[in-house]
């Protein structure tokens, strides 16, 4: 597994794009309620989809696609956190211990990392499958 590649393409950036416009399409749907926590059940779908898709992107090796995905997610999990603090101290003079309720532990982090590195394994077979049945196609 070459680092040098991983980082020269664009799939990481493309899939903390992806988190941070989703969060922020899912938080602006959200706020008129309440502030919430973003680290929800639907969080952890972001991150696990986010992962197939980079792992889809990334199809050369498991690792690569384990990898990238992982990266992904610890990338995005660190900029919502950020986004979340500069939108919460905007709206409430406060913000600082408001972000500290709604902000991410450790542990949230590092299972979305979990979640998005399987994600990321996940999209590795699933584009194989379908390299796979169009070979099979093919021969017949």
């Amino acid at each position: 597994m070459d680092l040098n590649e991983l980082f020269e393409s664009k799939t990481i950036p493309i899939g903390v794009s992806i988190i941070v416009i989703a969060y922020l399409i899912g938080y602006q749907l959200f706020i008129a309620s309440t502030i919430i926590r973003f680290l929800t059940p639907t969080a952890g779908l972001l991150f696990f989809f986010t992962g197939i898709l980079v792992g889809m992107m990334k199809h050369d090796e498991i690792e690569q696609s384990i990898v990238a995905a992982g990266i992904t997610s610890a990338s995005g999990s660190i900029a919502i956190t950020l986004i979340t603090y500069i939108i919460v101290s905007m709206n409430d003079t406060y913000g600082y211990s408001q972000f500290l309720n709604i902000g991410p532990s450790v542990m949230d982090l590092l299972i979305f990392i979990v979640v998005g590195a399987i994600g990321g394994a996940i999209g590795y077979y699933i584009i194989r499958e379908i390299f796979s049945q169009k070979t099979r196609e093919h021969h017949f």
